[in-house]
């Protein structure tokens, strides 16, 4: 492992198939030293991942999606809407004594106006961060709105799905790892600004169908974790044991020329969640931070 890298981790949404995301963070915990992530961005379920991640509660979030009381989307619609499943998660996760020691951006989307809005949250725990991790993974229909919210902010992953803007102003990092779920997705121009090396892995890529997104089955979801945490360790293991930044480099190019054509042939519900996210950009342009 090469000593003193700086690595931004993007994370992305993702509905049921952040478990794969979930287990792919395991893996990079278990890979990397902790310290060579110096910002996080992520947007919906990706959030509380990463922030379990950024704070080292990966067996508490192991535990939550492998214990989903449900066995498909209409037994998690009641429990989101009737049981507040999603608050007991947040409880599980954020807690009173934790201190993030890097930049976190939380991505919300704000339908209104309409804007994508990146909040940065860093120190000490504070007790409005739970109603914005709420907030950026309130999916419609499903996620019912705050009773003390004055104004809706929706799902993160309705407006920018895999966050890597707020990292485009990070001119200190050698690297950017993002964790997505779109085998079409192409990382922007500015990723690659002074030289960065960009890894954009696919944490399931061919593994499940686009359906799947919205399967919210017990089994299925707890098969998804130790899948993507398997695969994410031998994917990890073999690009980061790289003794220099060009080895680095040609490692994940290497990597990707080969999954490039496996790529092209996949498809995945996040596809189309990127697409509608381009449109926006295109019709209302970025908001500076």
């Amino acid at each position: 492992m090469i000593e003193g890298i700086k690595i931004g981790l993007v994370v992305s949404g993702g509905n049921a198939v952040g478990s794969y995301h979930a287990g792919a963070l395991k893996a990079l915990s278990e890979i990397l030293p902790r310290d060579s992530i110096k910002v996080i961005s992520a947007s919906s379920v990706g959030v509380l991942n990463a922030y379990a991640y950024a704070t080292e509660k990966m067996g508490v979030l192991e535990e939550c999606w492998k214990n989903l009381p449900t066995g498909g989307l209409f037994s998690m619609f009641r429990a989101l809407r009737k049981d507040n499943l999603l608050p007991k998660y947040i409880d599980e996760v954020l807690k009173e004594t934790d201190v993030l020691d890097r930049r976190f951006y939380v991505t919300t989307s704000e339908p209104k106006k309409p804007l994508v809005e990146y909040w940065k949250i860093e120190g000490a725990y504070k007790e409005s961060w739970k109603d914005l991790f709420y907030q950026s993974a309130s999916f419609p229909l499903l996620v019912p709105k705050l009773r003390s919210a004055k104004r809706r902010r929706l799902d993160g992953g309705l407006l920018d799905n895999i966050p890597v803007y707020p990292l485009f102003y990070e001119k200190d990092l050698d690297m950017i790892l993002i964790l997505h779920s779109d085998p079409k997705y192409t990382p922007p121009e500015e990723c690659f600004a002074e030289g960065k090396i960009v890894f954009d892995y696919v944490v399931n890529l061919g593994l499940c169908k686009v359906i799947d997104h919205y399967k919210f089955d017990r089994k299925r979801v707890e098969k998804w974790f130790d899948e993507g945490y398997i695969l994410a360790k031998e994917v990890f293991t073999e690009i980061f044991a790289a003794e220099n930044r060009e080895e680095l480099r040609s490692r994940v190019t290497d990597f990707y020329q080969k999954k490039l054509a496996e790529r092209k042939k996949a498809y995945s519900a996040d596809s189309l969640a990127t697409m509608c996210n381009n449109i926006f950009w295109n019709l209302f342009g970025r908001k500076e931070l």
